[in-house]
C-alpha cells in the first residue's frame, strides 16, 4: 500500500511540474492550478512572401511553454479561433494591421487574463478592383433582392448547395418586408473596402427568420419587423472585402449589427458577417452566408427594372469530356435510336409514322432529315425515352450538346425529364436558335423542378429522378432540314 501511495504522489507532482515555464519555477500556476497569463507572451512571425502568419506562445523569459496550450482569437477580416501552438493562418490577402488575443489553458482550466497584440501584412496579393467596380459601378450602385427569379432566397446544408433544402419561388415572399429593401455599395479610396448603406424601404421592415430572438414580436415563425435603431442596429457601415483562395471567392464583410434584407439568426447580426460572392455580373449578384450547420443564399439585382437572367458564359464552367465518368448523359450518347411522334396539321396524323424523318445513327451522332413541314410545337418529337440517370434534388447541373444544322432553324425545343412524369423536369428550353453548321448549346446551374397537386392547386417543388428521357422537338419545321445531334453532357455544376 505505501508503494502504491508513493507512486500516486509522484504522478501528481509530475503533472504539476509541467504547468510552469521551467521544472524549478512554479510561478506559472496560481492557487487553483490555473496558468497565469502574465507568464506567457505571443510570438508572431509573418512570411511576407506568402502572407501567412504563425502564432506561438512562449514563456516571458523566451523559453518553451510546456504543459499549457493557447486559445487564439485572430481577426483578419473574419474571426479565426485555434488552440494550436504554432497555428498558421490561411493566406491573408489584404495588406494591413490585424489584431489577435490569446489566453492560456492547462488541464486545470483557462487563465483569467487575456493578452492582445497586432501583426502586419505588408502586401495585398489579390486584385479586388474588378469586384469593387461591379459592386459600385465605379461610384455608387443600388441593389435589391431579385424577387423575380427562383432561388433569390434559399438555404441548404453547406456552401456548395446553399439552396438545396429550400428555394423561394418568384415573388414568394411578396408579403414580407424584404422586396422594398435596398442596399447601396459606394466606392472609396480603399483598394478592398467601401461604404455600405441599407434602407428598409417604405414599410420600414426587415425580414427575419423565426430563429432571430433579438427583436420583439417574434411569433414563432418568420416575420417582418422595424429593426432600424433597435439593439444598436445600424444602416450605414464600412464594408471590407475578403478572399478565400481555396474557393477563389471574394466575400463582402459587414460589421456586427449591420442590417441586411434578411436576417437568418442572431449570429448574423451580433457578429461580423461575410457574404461570399459566388456569382457576380454588372447586373446580378449571388451571395452565400455560411452559418453553423446551414448556408443561406440571397440573389440581388440592381437597376429600376427587373432584368432577364443573363446569357450563360461557357468559360465559367469546367466541362467534362463526353466519355468521362462525370458525364451523366453517356447513356443518351450510346442509346443509338430515337422514338418519333411526328405530325403535320392534325395531331392525330402522327400516329402512323408517315411523317417521321429519315433517321440514322453512327458513333454517337443522331441524324434526322425532315420529309414534311410542320405547323406547331411538339409535332416533331424525337425521344430517347428511358435511360438510367441520377438527378438529385436541389443539385445543380451543367448541360451541353451539339447540333449540326443544314440551314438556320429557330424553333428547336430541348427537354430532359423523368421517364414516366413529363412534369418532373430538369430542363425545358423552347425557341433555341440554330445557325447553319455546328452549334454548341450550353446551360449552367440548372436544377430539376416538379409540378405537383397541393390542396387543389398546382405547386412547383424541387424534383429528382433516377430514370430520364431526352426529347428534341422539331415541330415547326421546314421540309428537307437535316439536324445532327451529338455530344450530350450532363454534369454536376462545376464552376471554374
Amino acid at each position: 500500500m505505501k508503494k502504491i501511495f508513493r507512486n500516486i504522489v509522484g504522478a501528481v507532482m509530475s503533472g504539476l511540474a509541467i504547468v510552469a515555464c521551467s521544472p524549478e519555477d512554479f510561478s506559472g500556476a496560481n492557487e487553483m492550478g490555473l496558468p497565469s497569463i502574465d507568464n506567457y507572451e505571443a510570438k508572431v512571425t509573418v512570411d511576407q512572401e506568402s502572407n501567412v502568419a504563425t502564432f506561438e506562445i512562449v514563456c516571458t523569459d523566451g523559453s518553451v511553454a510546456e504543459g499549457v496550450y493557447p486559445i487564439w482569437t485572430i481577426n483578419t477580416g473574419s474571426e479565426t479561433k485555434s488552440t494550436v501552438n504554432g497555428f498558421k493562418t490561411k493566406k491573408v490577402v489584404v495588406a494591413g494591421t490585424y489584431s489577435y488575443t490569446f489566453q492560456v489553458g492547462n488541464r486545470n482550466g483557462i487563465s483569467d487574463g487575456v493578452k492582445s497584440g497586432t501583426f502586419t501584412i505588408n502586401t495585398t496579393r489579390y486584385d479586388f478592383l474588378p469586384t469593387i467596380e461591379k459592386l459600385t459601378g465605379g461610384s455608387s450602385k443600388e441593389w435589391r433582392v431579385y424577387s423575380a427569379t427562383k432561388g433569390h432566397l434559399g438555404c441548404g446544408e453547406g456552401h456548395n448547395n446553399p439552396a438545396g433544402w429550400w428555394s423561394a419561388g418568384p415573388e414568394e415572399k411578396a408579403s414580407e418586408g424584404m422586396y422594398d429593401d435596398r442596399v447601396i455599395f459606394t466606392k472609396t479610396d480603399a483598394a478592398s473596402a467601401g461604404a455600405y448603406s441599407y434602407s428598409a424601404g417604405e414599410d420600414g421592415n426587415t425580414f427575419l427568420n423565426a430563429g432571430v430572438t433579438l427583436f420583439p414580436g417574434n411569433p414563432g415563425a418568420d416575420w417582418s419587423y422595424p429593426c432600424v435603431g433597435l439593439n444598436g442596429a445600424q444602416t450605414d457601415a464600412a464594408f471590407t472585402l475578403d478572399y478565400n483562395a481555396d474557393r477563389d471567392e471574394v466575400g463582402i464583410v459587414l460589421p456586427a449589427k449591420t442590417l441586411f434584407p434578411y436576417l437568418a439568426d442572431d449570429v448574423q447580426f451580433n457578429q461580423s458577417a461575410t457574404y461570399w460572392i459566388t456569382d457576380l455580373t454588372d447586373k446580378v449578384m449571388t451571395l452565400v452566408l455560411d452559418l453553423d450547420g446551414i448556408s443561406w443564399q440571397v440573389i440581388l439585382i440592381n437597376g429600376e427594372n427587373e432584368a432577364q437572367e443573363e446569357g450563360f458564359d461557357p468559360d465559367k464552367v469546367n466541362w467534362c469530356g463526353v466519355n468521362d465518368a462525370e458525364n451523366l448523359a453517356i447513356p443518351f450518347n450510346t442509346a443509338g435510336s430515337f422514338t418519333f411522334w411526328w405530325a403535320t396539321w392534325g395531331w392525330a396524323n402522327g400516329g402512323d409514322g408517315s411523317q417521321n424523318p429519315i433517321f440514322s445513327y453512327d458513333n454517337g451522332v443522331y441524324s434526322i432529315t425532315t420529309v414534311s413541314g410542320g405547323e406547331a410545337a411538339w409535332q416533331g418529337q424525337c425521344s430517347i425515352p428511358d435511360v438510367a440517370i441520377n438527378i438529385e434534388e436541389g443539385q445543380t447541373y451543367d448541360i451541353s450538346f451539339k447540333v449540326d444544322a443544314s440551314e438556320s432553324y429557330e424553333n428547336l425545343i430541348f427537354k430532359v425529364c423523368e421517364t414516366d412524369n413529363d412534369d418532373n423536369i430538369l430542363i425545358n428550353k423552347e425557341g433555341i436558335k440554330l445557325k447553319k453548321g455546328e452549334n454548341v448549346v450550353r446551360y449552367a446551374k440548372v436544377f430539376a423542378e416538379k409540378t405537383v397537386e397541393n390542396e387543389g392547386s398546382k405547386e412547383v417543388v424541387l424534383g429528382s429522378f433516377t430514370s430520364g428521357k431526352l426529347i428534341f422537338d422539331v415541330g415547326n419545321r421546314p421540309e428537307g432540314l437535316t439536324l445532327k445531334f451529338s455530344d450530350f453532357i450532363i454534369q454536376k455544376h462545376n464552376p471554374k
